[in-house]
């Protein structure tokens, strides 16, 4: 495993979007993180998710600020749900509960 990955940790969101949809942007998120990606989950509530990833001292201060644009993309209407997870192993226990 290279250093770099030792000192970085990730998490995601995994949310559904509401019916006024939209784009939207992570501003202000700590330094050395960033917004890997998007896909989709294969959860029928969840089914979308975007990865973060950065230093692991920055992980609860990043989660705080993806938590406060996704609180107000669903007061907006913009997406339904949405949930933080640390890991997507959580994904695949949730993907079992629904078959």
């Amino acid at each position: 495993m290279e250093e770099e990955e030792k000192k970085n940790a990730s998490f995601f969101v995994v949310y559904k979007i509401g019916d006024d949809g939209g784009e939207w942007t992570y501003p202000h998120l700590p330094k050395g993180w960033w917004w890997v990606g998007a896909g989709q989950t294969g959860l029928a509530r969840l089914p979308r998710e975007e990865q973060f990833t950065g230093p692991k001292e920055g992980r609860k201060d990043a989660k705080e600020k993806v938590g406060s644009v996704f609180r107000s993309l669903k007061q907006k209407g913009v997406v339904q749900n949405y949930k933080l997870i640390n890991d997507f192993s959580w994904v695949m226990k949730e993907i079992e509960k629904e078959k």
